[in-house]
């Protein structure tokens, strides 16, 4: 008899012990799922998610014992969020289907009963106590239990017994990319090509996680420095642990140069290229251009340059970076920069189209966001009403009149009359006549010279697109230098009848360390980051001497103090 017996057996059966009942007469612990889980048919219809996760919640197994109960449960509240079903949506067909039977297995099962105590009685008989551990995982859950194998002297020789499990569903983790695959189907296949057989660069280090050119070379430096320390360690050497060098930033960048080239070696105008520039292979596989260069007195990376496309996201880091070198020059002095040990085919026109992007440039030299056409003028602009009719500002009057009482006359007492209602209709005739010439001649030499005035005149560096909404922007200040401008965030636009956009609100940290709202027209507003427009002429690139570059020494000479 247990230790439990022993002492608890005049005490009720049952107890709770950690939230999990135990019966002491018995010494076990038991799991009643009908009273943690309702299964009387008519309440759980129709089931929901949120029944579904509050009968999952119910059953409460701290030690995982009864974790294939669970488990079904949990897989299938997975498989709802899945469905991104709403908390109180019927479930569908399906799964209301596979609910039904998990509770009829439920009900069918209403207890579960599991010895407490894990070693024999006859201690005495034991001879030896093994502890066994398991682990599997599937693409629905993952799970490990533990075994103790008691061997005794008894008459059975040994026991099996389920000492802890734990039990979890699998996460969503789908591998798109599979280049083992050629391996994986038939490994005496040989008809497996390079290219099945060969790893991508894009699919070990993708575009998506590098933003400047010098990471990428670092990281894929240290990806062949684990490599070489792997192959050290079957070798019994010491593995290097040192800092980065030169040659290995070199290797690394002969690497990609070996990965871009070899891509558009099957390109048709691959030939035509090689042709007009010369290419050849130096000792280490890269083509270089070729030229007149060869008996100059300068490097050999600017006599012969690495050949580069111009549709892959490497040159568009080396761009990048070239640019950031110059301290955010135009386009003649990064493509200086960059043929010094490049070639990119069409590099002008591929460098102007990456230095339009830069949000450096567009914070100190963009331009506004597109200026809206003008609307039509407004009917009371283009009409013969009165004088002042839909303006409440008359310059001549009223004129206020204040009696003078005076012994002396203040004006002379006219004698002349109107000679009669004729002359004044005669009068009247008269002035009508000239309201209809001077309107005549208003809109004839007048408003039909403002067609040439119905559209905006272009600025030269505004951006051809509309604002929208969270867009970074720059505000306009006046008397204010650019670098001091403020930041911002579209929140609204404001349209006109027509449709167009001709004001935006904007949100700006304030000096108070708090947010403000705005109101500007567009015409106030220059995009830095956000816009999805082609701003191949809101950066000037012909400038000497540009303020971007100006901004960008000032700030190296300040980290240099």
């Amino acid at each position: 008899m247990s230790y439990a017996k022993q002492v608890l057996g005049s005490q009720p059966d049952d107890e709770k012990v950690l939230g999990v009942t135990w019966n002491n007469s018995s010494d076990t612990l038991v799991f009643r799922l009908d009273k943690m889980v309702n299964c009387e048919p008519e309440l759980l219809q129709p089931i929901t998610k949120r029944d579904l996760l509050s009968s999952t919640a119910k059953i409460y197994d701290p030690m995982g014992l009864i974790s294939p109960v669970v488990l079904m449960m949990k897989v299938l509240f997975q498989e709802t969020c899945k469905a991104e079903l709403d908390w109180d949506m019927p479930l569908p067909l399906e799964l209301s289907t596979r609910w039904e039977v998990w509770r009829a297995n439920v009900s069918s099962c209403q207890e579960i009963t599991i010895p407490r105590c894990v070693i024999p009685e006859n201690k005495e008989l034991i001879q030896s106590i093994e502890l066994h551990g398991f682990g599997d995982s599937s693409k629905y859950a993952y799970g490990a239990v533990v075994y103790l194998r008691v061997v005794s002297e008894h008459k059975d020789g040994e026991e099996i017994i389920c000492i802890n499990d734990e039990a979890r569903i699998q996460s969503e983790r789908e591998v798109k990319s599979k280049p083992t695959s050629a391996a994986s189907l038939s490994c005496a296949n040989d008809n497996v090509t390079e290219k099945q057989s060969q790893l991508s660069l894009e699919n070990i280090l993708p575009k998506e996680r590098y933003s400047t050119l010098c990471k990428l070379l670092r990281v894929t430096s240290y990806v062949l420095r684990f490599i070489a320390n792997l192959r050290t360690k079957v070798a019994g050497t010491e593995p290097n642990l040192s800092r980065l060098s030169l040659e290995e930033i070199t290797e690394a960048k002969h690497i990609w140069y070996k990965h871009i080239q070899g891509a558009i070696q099957t390109s048709k105008s691959f030939k035509q290229v090689q042709a007009s520039l010369g290419l050849f292979k130096d000792n280490c596989g890269i083509w270089r251009c070729g030229g007149r260069l060869s008996n100059a007195n300068i490097e050999l990376s600017a006599k012969h340059p690495v050949f580069l496309p111009n549709d892959h996201w490497f040159s568009t880091l080396l761009v990048e970076e070239c640019h950031r070198r110059v301290m955010h020059n135009g386009v003649r002095e990064t493509l200086c920069e960059i043929r010094s040990e490049h070639w990119i085919a069409k590099g002008r026109q591929f460098v102007k189209k990456i230095i339009a992007k830069c949000t450096t440039c567009k914070r100190y030299e963009g331009g506004t966001y597109q200026i809206p056409p003008q609307p039509s003028l407004p009917d009371f602009r283009v009409s013969d009403d009165f004088a002042f009719t839909r303006v409440g500002v008359d310059f001549a009057g009223p004129v206020y009149a204040k009696p003078i009482f005076s012994k002396a006359p203040v004006v002379r007492d006219e004698t002349d009359t109107p000679a009669g209602n004729g002359s004044l209709s005669r009068r009247a005739t008269y002035l009508k006549k000239l309201l209809e010439h001077f309107w005549k001649r208003w809109s004839r030499e007048y408003l039909l010279e403002l067609r040439e005035r119905h559209r905006v005149k272009g600025i030269r560096r505004s951006a051809k697109a509309n604002p929208k909404e969270g867009d970074i922007v720059c505000v306009y200040e006046e008397k204010t230098p650019r670098n001091l401008w403020r930041l911002g965030k579209v929140e609204k636009l404001f349209k006109g009848n027509d449709g167009q956009v001709r004001a935006v609100a904007l949100r700006i940290w304030n000096k108070g360390k708090e947010t403000i709202t705005l109101q500007r027209p567009v015409q106030k507003v220059y995009p830095v980051e956000g816009s999805r427009v082609d701003e191949t002429t809101s950066v000037p690139v012909r400038r000497s001497e540009r303020v971007a570059a100006i901004e960008a020494r000032k700030q190296q000479s300040k980290r240099g103090r």
